[in-house]
């Protein structure tokens, strides 16, 4: 799975050049025990002819990050 998440953190990386990628979800409970595996992969399979400075994160709420992201949309509607 790390190595999936690995290849979509790169796709987005080189289609829209993020500051940073949240993991979240209960996946992400796993913390930093999923999170070395996919660096580990990400630094694997990137390019090297134009490195991306993205940064792999862990959500500080990884259960709750898709109701509060819901809840900030529709506030702002």
């Amino acid at each position: 799975m790390a190595d999936y998440l690995a290849v979509f953190s790169i796709n987005i990386s080189r289609m829209i050049d993020p500051e940073v990628i949240v993991f979240a979800g209960g996946m992400a409970n796993a913390g930093d025990a999923l999170l070395s595996k996919i660096k580990l992969h990400y630094a694997r399979r990137t390019w090297t002819v134009l490195p991306s400075d993205v940064k792999l994160s862990i959500a500080a709420s990884c259960n709750n990050a898709g109701m509060i992201g819901a809840a900030v949309a529709a506030s702002r509607l």
